[in-house]
């Protein structure tokens, strides 16, 4: 790399395209009797949707996975693909700041202010951990002079601004703040509608039936 050709880790050129997960790649699992196929889609890295016969117990899942008992409606099918999808997208892009003038997340952005990138800045670095008040408040104003609940409203405020891209700032109380997807319903989020059901096999089609 020749001198002043790098790039900034939020280059445009190095983000990758953010095309979400199908849902009809989501890999059907019925369980207990299919460990294999369960096996072989987490050495691949596919989320798991695990169908549970009635009468077994519920499974213990992996990162990646959920399951349902059948047989199953097929709006608690569809609504937890759905999850199952978002999550592995938020795995793959966590929020980015881009040119301190908006966030971008799932394929959206949210324009923000210069002091709303100020908060941003250490949660989107810590994007699903844990931010400390003290290390919040040192971090946005090292020499004090900014009370509690100053800095509470701040929050408050900034977490209305993040709900139409699908995030939110959830508090500890009495530890500090935590960035994340917001895991709300989406009739009480405003978030788009729901996509088309995923199109699966006739053999599938039948378990969730079964």
């Amino acid at each position: 790399m020749t001198p002043g050709s790098e790039r900034r880790r939020d280059d445009p050129a190095d983000v990758e395209p953010e095309v979400p997960f199908p849902l009809d790649e989501i890999v059907l699992v019925r369980w207990p009797g299919d460990g294999a196929r369960r096996r072989a889609a987490a050495e691949r890295g596919t989320p798991r949707l695990l169908l549970v016969s009635e009468g077994a117990p519920p499974p213990r899942l992996d990162p990646g996975e959920d399951w349902v008992r059948i047989p199953a409606d097929e709006r608690d099918l569809l609504a937890r693909m759905q999850r199952l999808a978002a999550e592995f997208d938020r795995r793959r892009w966590p929020p980015r700041l881009e040119a301190d003038l908006a966030l971008r997340y799932g394929g959206r952005t949210v324009p923000v202010s210069r002091a709303e990138v100020a908060v941003l800045r250490p949660l989107v670095a810590r994007f699903g951990e844990l931010v400390t008040w003290d290390g919040l408040r040192h971090q946005l104003w090292p020499d004090g002079g900014r009370t509690f609940r100053s800095m509470s409203a701040q929050i408050f405020r900034l977490r209305a601004r993040l709900e139409p891209i699908g995030l939110t700032i959830y508090t500890i109380r009495g530890r500090g703040v935590v960035l994340d997807h917001d895991d709300r319903p989406t009739h009480l989020t405003g978030a788009a509608e729901s996509p088309d059901p995923p199109t699966h096999t006739s053999e599938e089609t039948t378990w969730l039936r079964s």
